[in-house]
């Protein structure tokens, strides 16, 4: 496709050129010299369904440019909708437990985390280690009865 658009540019360049050569050398002839001035005239008539082949061309060329770059963009998008798809995916069974058919009940959990969370601020206020907490409850005995945990 380049290499077709450069030689379109070189044609209309070269066009262009025999163009201008011509009506130059009709405007600078003389009156006397009226059979050649008839021959340049027919050399610039021909000109012009040549302009008309090359526009076509040019036309064609355009039609062709627009395809390859559609189906370039069409490929690139294919692949955009397999990783969106892919991600989709993904998402989906992550977030399955909570919105899916089988919803699992997450009410233990946030209540452990809570419970974790009141412990730890506990700690925190009454600046003590963890270590520390589990002796205190434990006391003089090697391991907490449940009676005592509880």
């Amino acid at each position: 496709v380049e290499r077709g658009l450069k030689a379109q540019q070189d044609a209309q360049t070269q066009l262009s050129a025999v163009r201008s050569a011509l009506q130059a050398h009709l405007r600078d002839m003389k009156a006397g010299e009226s059979s050649v001035q008839a021959e340049f005239s027919q050399l610039l008539v021909k000109v012009g369904p040549l302009q008309a082949d090359l526009d076509k061309q040019k036309k064609a060329m355009s039609e062709r440019e627009q395809k390859m770059v559609a189906a370039k963009l069409l490929k690139e998008a294919a692949s955009m909708f397999e990783t969106l798809d892919a991600k989709i995916d993904k998402a989906s069974a992550a977030a399955a437990p909570l919105i899916g058919d089988t919803k699992e009940d997450f009410t233990g959990a946030m209540f452990l985390g809570r419970c974790f969370e009141a412990l730890n601020e506990h700690l925190r206020k009454a600046k003590k280690t963890k270590d520390g907490l589990f002796d205190e409850i434990r006391g003089s005995d090697s391991g907490v009865s449940e009676v005592k945990f509880v």
